[in-house]
């Protein structure tokens, strides 16, 4: 016995969204290559007594040693302890 065919509008429409999984994953593989492409650097910082924290001081800011995440770090993101 045949199946009966399908109507073309159920057909077209075959996007299936991805897991949870799979988005996390791509965005961890997102954020590690922006590792290499965004400068890092800090600003700064004196002790507020009127926030009672410290807060940064403005047009101080020096660039600082970068620390671009690889293909290993991606790999054990979801199974390491971050410090």
């Amino acid at each position: 016995m045949a199946h009966p065919a399908a109507p073309a509008s159920e057909t077209a429409s075959r996007f299936h969204f991805p897991s949870a999984y799979t988005i996390l994953f791509a965005l961890i593989v997102i954020i590690a290559g922006l590792t290499w492409v965004i400068p890092v650097g800090q600003y700064e910082r004196v002790a507020s007594e009127a926030l009672g924290k410290d807060v940064p001081v403005a047009g101080i800011y020096a660039p600082t040693d970068a620390n671009p995440q690889g293909f290993f770090d991606v790999i054990l993101a979801p199974i390491v302890d971050c410090p």
